[in-house]
């Protein structure tokens, strides 16, 4: 049996706020997200949302089942840097994140820094911070390396 990615791409605010409510943070607007949907319920069971938009980067966040597959990356990375004309990509993930540590680096993402105090005053709020370059990015059409093995491994909230 096909079970096909179901994407929403409507409802930018319903998806970003399930986001920040399920990671417990807050985004500032303006931003864009798509949403991914159970195939039974049609309901938000992940979500990438871009938003802080300076004419390069774009700042992604990305949590929950489904979000890491390759038809959302595809999606998400063709929407930054073809439809946005984005340069780079930025991610920021806790330390603590050992899921999402592994993860962004297969997908294409590189380390950059360590951001401390990021998301609070205890060394536990200390990041990473990552990026994806236009040109090192694998998941658009016409990229020079395919991808042959999936992001996932496990969940990936």
């Amino acid at each position: 049996m096909i079970v096909r990615t179901l994407l929403d791409y409507e409802n930018s605010e319903a998806v970003a706020r399930w986001v920040m409510d399920k990671l417990g943070l807050e985004l500032a607007a303006p931003y864009w997200a798509v949403g991914v949907l159970g195939p039974e319920t049609r309901k938000i069971i992940g979500g990438i949302v871009f938003n802080a938009w300076n004419g390069a980067n774009l700042d992604i966040t990305i949590c929950g089942p489904g979000a890491m597959t390759r038809t959302v990356l595809r999606g998400a990375f063709a929407y930054a840097f073809e439809g946005m004309g984005a340069t780079r990509i930025t991610a920021q993930t806790r330390v603590s994140n050992k899921l999402m540590r592994d993860i962004l680096p297969r997908v294409g993402f590189t380390l950059e820094c360590e951001l401390k105090r990021y998301y609070g005053p205890s060394p536990d709020d200390d990041a990473l911070q990552f990026s994806m370059l236009r040109e090192n990015c694998s998941w658009l059409a016409g990229a020079r390396h395919e991808r042959t093995e999936s992001p996932r491994s496990g969940s990936n909230s």
